[in-house]
């Protein structure tokens, strides 16, 4: 009984399911002492969506760089693909944005997850294991070009890096079509493609 429980808090660490009475803008997921999913609402949306794009274009300039995975020498990536689908390009810039904007030059983030809400588009970064999580602008920024290297242009994509320079993986980044009680996180590595 104690190790299925064990193995259901385990379970639940990576789960993140968008409440029905989500919004538009910037949330964190976190898990009370119950073991239950906390979603906060952290910011309005910061972008407008004809902004986005052109914010995302000069990412560079905007973002900074990330210092964490600055001496890799040759990372690889796993990637995981929703072919067939297409997202729609004005929300997946907005919700890009607003997310790499959120997370600045970067920091370890204790909660499960951290998600950007805009129009039909969730954009990601969950945890994939205990701990803390890392996420900077230019990191959402390199596993998203990962996502669409390998998947296409928005097309619903995870990837991450499968090991930095301390020898963790890195969180799960990605963009997917978004609904009430999409569990982003438990599908951020369910797709069967790793490219399209």
């Amino acid at each position: 009984m104690r190790a299925l429980a064990i193995l259901a808090l385990a379970t639940s660490a990576i789960a993140a399911d968008i409440p029905r009475n989500a919004t538009e803008g910037v949330y964190v997921v976190a898990l009370d002492e119950f073991g239950n999913e906390i979603h906060k609402r952290i910011s309005e949306p910061l972008h407008s969506a004809p902004e986005a794009r052109s914010l995302l274009d000069g990412d560079d300039e905007l973002y900074g760089r990330d210092d964490w995975l600055a001496n890799e020498n040759t990372p690889t990536y796993s990637t995981y693909c929703g072919c067939g689908f297409k997202l729609n390009t004005k929300d997946t810039d907005a919700a890009v944005a607003d997310l790499r904007k959120q997370a600045g030059f970067g920091t370890w983030y204790p909660h499960t997850a951290m998600y950007s809400v805009r129009g039909s588009t969730v954009a990601f970064m969950c945890k994939r294991g205990d701990g803390k999580g890392w996420g900077s602008s230019s990191h959402i920024g390199k596993l998203l070009k990962q996502a669409t290297s390998a998947c296409g242009s928005y097309v619903p994509g995870t990837a991450h890096q499968n090991q930095g320079n301390d020898g963790t993986t890195t969180s799960n980044i990605g963009i997917m079509r978004w609904y009430a009680g999409l569990d982003f996180c438990g599908k951020a590595e369910g797709a069967g493609d790793h490219s399209c």
